[in-house]
């Protein structure tokens, strides 16, 4: 797993001018475009809400491991936004729908589920200065949950790690992880028409046609002018779709054919 708390990502301290976050669920091609943000100075996109990373940050600073309240949470993005914010003044971060819906260890205020998932579509507007929103989906949602399955296995979520085993297919855990993508991109479209702020959609095919185009699309929205040259997804990581997960995908509609009628 990459170490995003690590020290090497730190920026000399900074003041936060604008923040975006890139809202997804896994497999959307959200690194991708992180990296390729990062690669231009625009702020240092990682996913500080992932429990691994949370529990990274307590150690080197003074912040709770977890998040009981609003005020925990308001502490440790106050203590990662000076060391994350570039020398232009962006500060971006990736947040996967999951690691949001379970951010905190309690529910606040022993809401319903629906109250709960409207107060946190609050706090997440508020928690940032200045908020952009990026929105990442994918149309293909049953290859996206078949390269879950396969991260999942191998540990490898991006093409910079070495798989640690043979993932095996498995029709049952391909349909139940089809199921929770399902109501993460749900939840996540819900996310999206609530939010009172600045915000572009994208599909992680988007990407795959026109990566340079979508990166100039999110510096118009930043009103930042940053120059570049063509091709800068090939200085990123490469994808790690191969033919395996095709084989995959006819395997599972054949199954589910014979299955389900």
């Amino acid at each position: 797993m990459r170490l995003d708390h690590h020290p090497q990502f730190d920026q000399p301290a900074n003041e936060t001018q604008k923040t975006y976050i890139v809202f997804s669920s896994g497999r959307t091609g959200s690194t991708w475009l992180a990296l390729g943000l990062y690669k231009l100075g625009l702020g240092v996109p990682l996913e500080y809400f992932n429990r691994t990373q949370c529990k990274g940050f307590a150690a080197r600073l003074d912040v709770a491991e977890g998040f009981h309240d609003e005020r925990d949470l308001a502490h440790y993005i106050q203590e990662i936004l000076p060391i994350r914010t570039t020398r232009n003044g962006v500060f971006g971060a990736s947040i996967h729908i999951h690691q949001w819906l379970n951010l905190f260890q309690k529910n606040i205020h022993n809401l319903t589920k629906h109250a709960r998932i409207d107060w946190l579509i609050q706090t997440l507007q508020n928690s940032f200065p200045n908020p952009h929103f990026i929105f990442l989906y994918r149309e293909d949602l049953l290859m996206q949950a078949i390269s879950m399955n396969i991260a999942r296995q191998t540990d490898a979520w991006s093409s910079t790690l070495n798989e640690l085993r043979e993932p095996q297919y498995n029709y049952q855990s391909i349909k139940k992880t089809l199921a929770t993508i399902v109501y993460g991109v749900g939840v996540c479209k819900y996310f999206q028409k609530q939010i009172k702020a600045p915000k572009l959609e994208f599909l992680y095919e988007d990407l795959e046609q026109d990566y340079d185009h979508i990166i100039g699309q999110i510096l118009q929205m930043l009103d930042i002018n940053i120059e570049f040259e063509s091709g800068l997804s090939s200085k990123t990581i490469n994808k790690q779709r191969t033919n395996r997960n095709q084989q995959w995908k006819q395997r599972f509609l054949q199954e589910h054919k014979k299955r389900e009628g």
